[in-house]
């Protein structure tokens, strides 16, 4: 929609010539149909039949034999990671709770705190079984970690299962990564509703300028436009044809009349032609621009109208409502009617498939119903 308006912005207030050429032409489509297979191949990359199932699992874990943590060179990435901070002068439970608690978030587990010591640390503490028979110590303070015997941790699995509906999927991109995404999408729409809003502005302000330009020309000039005054011949022939008082139509007062209405007709699309002829080429180029464009604003209007709701669906403005957030497919059916109803030559056709008159006018004389009720 923005590529096609700013096509009819050129086309209709610039020259093509020096702005757009063929060579050109190819590039900008190129670059819009890897852009636009681009945000389709992410969407498809964000969506799928399968899924990730989480398991959580409890494993008892069985701890021999207790353990000392002590103050060795061994122990520098442990006690980095405890920071313990010691008073010697008050040994409660507050003092036992720093370390523990940092200990235990950084391997997320869960810990009991007893008086003489810690107990239940999970599978992660097992990792530091390599400092066995060390102590560490600060002003004379030995910490003395007890284990128990078995030790409860839950593991946390995943695997793919296969649901068979298209639904958000976390197999090859992740959640964050899909909220991000559909943020930058919606922003694009946004963005390009405004830009396709200011270029038909634009585009109008033009026609507007040009048709008080021109309607100041030709007050000035002052030229007057012939019509015909009198009725066509076509209708004094039909007129004098059907107030003949005759018993029964001749075939050569219907054949008489079917060439008057050809001539008539064939000499007003003549007029109609020669009036097409006084136009400037240049003339006639910009209606036809003006025409494709008035068509492409109103697909761009609708375009904008049924996507709108499924929009603001999508970043939480309107309550999720199935009916509302799938009426964009409401333009398929809309596109092809007002490409067709804007074209001029369907509007013709249509109208001579409805129209119930016929072409030859059959003479009908005063009499004729007399004639044929006394037959």
């Amino acid at each position: 929609m923005v590529a096609i308006a700013f096509d009819r912005y050129f086309c209709i207030c610039h020259s093509l010539k020096n702005i757009m050429n063929r060579r050109r032409a190819k590039v900008i489509i190129i670059i819009l149909v890897f852009f636009a297979a681009g945000l389709g191949t992410i969407t498809c990359l964000t969506h799928g039949v399968y899924r990730l199932k989480l398991s959580n699992e409890t494993v008892l874990t069985n701890l021999s034999r207790p353990t000392r943590v002590g103050n060795d060179s061994r122990l520098s990435d442990l006690t980095s990671r405890i920071s313990v901070d010691c008073q010697a002068d008050n040994l409660t439970d507050t003092m036992f709770s720093a370390p523990c608690k940092e200990f235990s978030e950084y391997y997320n587990t869960a810990v009991t705190l007893k008086k003489d010591g810690l107990q239940d640390i999970s599978d992660a503490i097992q990792r530091q079984r390599q400092y066995d028979d060390q102590i560490l110590s600060t002003d004379d303070l030995q910490l003395y970690m007890n284990f128990s015997q078995f030790v409860e941790r839950t593991v946390t699995s995943y695997s793919i299962e296969y649901i068979g509906k298209c639904n958000p999927s976390e197999v090859l991109l992740s959640r964050r990564f899909r909220y991000i995404y559909q943020k930058i999408y919606a922003f694009l729409f946004l963005v390009d509703f405004c830009v396709v809003f200011v270029l038909y502005v634009l585009i109008y302000r033009f026609l507007v300028t040009r048709r008080i330009k021109r309607q100041r020309s030709r007050s000035l000039r002052s030229i007057s436009t012939a019509h015909p005054a009198s009725t066509d011949n076509s209708t004094l022939e039909t007129r004098f044809l059907t107030e003949m008082p005759c018993p029964s139509p001749s075939p050569v007062v219907v054949a008489a009349a079917a060439a008057v209405a050809a001539a008539s007709s064939s000499s007003g699309s003549m007029r109609r032609a020669a009036m097409r002829h006084k136009v400037p080429p240049k003339e006639r180029l910009l209606m036809a621009n003006i025409r494709t464009a008035a068509m492409l604003f109103v697909v761009t209007v609708v375009f904008i109208v049924v996507f709108l709701p499924a929009w603001l669906t999508a970043m939480g403005f309107l309550p999720t409502n199935k009916i509302v957030f799938y009426s964009y497919f409401l333009y398929n059916v809309v596109n092809p009617f007002i490409y067709a109803f804007m074209n001029p030559m369907f509007k013709k056709e249509l109208q001579k498939m409805l129209s119930l008159r016929k072409r030859v006018i059959r003479p009908r004389c005063f009499w004729d119903s007399d004639v044929q009720a006394s037959y």
